[in-house]
């Protein structure tokens, strides 16, 4: 009975992972881009999320990096998926991680609450910073400010 279970768990699960295999290649199957348009585009989207930092804003999303970049959402998908190897949301993430380590670190920042911080780098709540923060560097951002404060002194 257990190795019965045992298959048919397994089974499920790998029909699963290969219907989403299949959902993503049929989602971008009319995508044909050559490698050096697809770099082109991740240059275009870096460019601009270094340059102008849209993320910060808390409702940042794919339609209006699309704007920015003028690329369509499809093909920004496709781009974060292919090249980045990562969605939009982990990507938009991830910078704001990077800029809330900055603020962090930021002597001049000391009096930012992490809520503050939080807020200054895009996320709606402060769970939801806490979450990524501790996901990305496995520590809480309270005990990362206090590692880089005690680094100064």
């Amino acid at each position: 009975v257990n190795t019965v279970s045992v298959y048919l768990i397994t089974f499920l699960v790998l029909g699963r992972e290969t219907r989403y295999r299949a959902d993503e290649s049929r989602k971008y199957r009319n995508i044909h881009l050559e490698h050096s348009q697809l770099e082109f585009y991740a240059q275009e989207i870096t460019r601009i999320m270094d340059a102008s930092k849209p993320y910060l804003e808390s409702d940042f999303s794919l339609s209006r990096l699309s704007k920015l970049v003028n690329i369509s959402e499809h093909i920004l998908s496709y781009v974060f998926s292919e090249y980045f190897g990562r969605n939009f949301t982990q990507i938009v993430t991830g910078y704001r991680i990077l800029e809330a380590k900055r603020l962090l670190k930021d002597p001049a920042k000391n009096h930012f609450s992490i809520a503050g911080i939080s807020a200054e780098c895009g996320f709606h709540s402060l769970s939801s910073f806490n979450t990524a923060f501790k996901k990305d560097t496995s520590i809480t951002p309270s005990e990362y400010k206090k590692r880089r404060r005690r680094e100064f002194l």
